[in-house]
């Protein structure tokens, strides 16, 4: 019980649009090779497919990247952290897809840190990732 003495439940939500973080990435990723006029319609249509399946990876190991890079960042506060399931499109009524979902237990000069650390990450609304923190709450995820 000590443990959470002087201490709230907050909550993270990291979202991100597959749109925008596609969009990004198409900008930030090296082209491949290029589609011409003397290229035929089959070579076109593989190069295409191409170039979808290399954006869907670089996606998966940037949302990769940027989700361990706040979980990183958090961890260095030395909080208690559970990481949760992620939250279902149909719970939150959001376009975006949850990418990552954090529940902490913080004093609040732990929360001073947690605010100053995300607002660092802010720079990633650029890319097309949300960061969502919401409490105070009861520390139901820790009991």
């Amino acid at each position: 019980l000590q443990s959470f003495e002087n201490k709230k439940e907050w909550g993270l939500k990291v979202y991100f649009s597959p749109e925008r973080v596609d969009s990004w990435l198409s900008q930030h990723i090296a082209d491949g090779p290029i589609v011409d006029e003397e290229s035929s319609p089959g070579s076109a249509f593989l190069l295409k497919k191409q170039r979808q399946t290399d954006l869907k990876t670089a996606r998966k190991e940037k949302l990769n990247v940027w989700r361990d890079d706040i979980y990183t960042t958090l961890k260095a506060i030395d909080i208690d952290m559970k990481v949760l399931k992620e939250v279902d499109q149909k719970l939150t009524g959001r376009h975006d897809q949850n990418l990552l979902n954090i529940a902490m237990l913080v004093s609040s000069d732990q929360l001073s840190r947690i605010e100053r650390a995300l607002e660092e990450k802010r720079q990633m609304e650029d890319f097309g990732i949300a960061l969502e923190l919401s409490g105070p709450w009861p520390p139901y995820s820790f009991v």
